[in-house]
């Protein structure tokens, strides 16, 4: 059903102008916690980084916090501007250690769908998965629309119907479907019953008599 329904979202959101403008994003990563739970986790220089999904390599599409040395509790409290943001894109967001040696892989990754953050922010702990499994570690974040930091009232999209809103009115237009499809058969059997009866008019009807030769002959001429 959800993939019946994702096209008609995804109509709302282009209708609504959600994907059709630019915004920026200030992006606080706070402090993680939870870390020894992470597979071969040293704690000796864990850092942040966060990107918008799919434009890694996109200048103002990245930034990454300092790293904080021996600690598996780390604190940032760094914000960061994200921008150029298209309304709709997710954010990524990987954990890194130094202790580590691994060239430029990630210990642990969240990625934050659009919708919890925009157009309204969001503020909370994140948790962590490491290679697709769940883990006890937590990062906690704060995203908001730039304008919104500074007090000013951003500009928002119409509102997303819910999942259940989109099903009620899958349903309906389902239901209105067959009414209209069990109206039409009706017309059309009507249609056939009509046709069939003025047939059977037509060949009951009496067919004139024609006068004989001979009664003809009689008549004055």
């Amino acid at each position: 059903l959800f993939a019946r329904l994702a096209p008609c979202l995804y109509r709302i959101r282009a209708r609504s102008g959600a994907w059709n403008s630019m915004a920026k994003l200030e992006v606080t990563v706070v402090r993680a916690q939870g870390l020894k739970s992470l597979k071969h986790f040293t704690g000796e220089g864990p850092f942040c980084r966060c990107e918008i999904h799919g434009k890694h390599k996109s200048q103002g599409a990245r930034f990454q916090t300092q790293p904080v040395s021996n600690t598996f509790e780390p604190v940032w409290n760094e914000t960061h501007p994200v921008e150029p943001y298209t309304p709709g894109a997710d954010l990524d967001f990987s954990l890194f250690d130094r202790g580590v040696k691994r060239s430029g892989k990630y210990e642990a990754k969240v990625t934050v769908p659009s919708d919890l953050f925009h157009p309204h922010g969001f503020e909370g702990e994140l948790p962590l998965s490491q290679g697709g499994n769940e883990t006890d570690a937590t990062l906690q974040v704060h995203i908001q629309l730039a304008d919104a930091s500074r007090g000013a009232t951003p500009p928002t999209p119409a509102t997303l119907p819910s999942p259940q809103q989109l099903q009620h009115q899958f349903e309906q237009e389902m239901e209105q479907q067959h009414h209209q499809q069990e109206l039409d058969q009706q017309h059309h059997q009507e249609h056939l019953g009509l046709s069939d009866f003025s047939g059977i008019e037509d060949a009951a009807s009496p067919i004139p008599r024609q006068p004989s030769p001979t009664a003809a002959s009689r008549l004055p001429g």
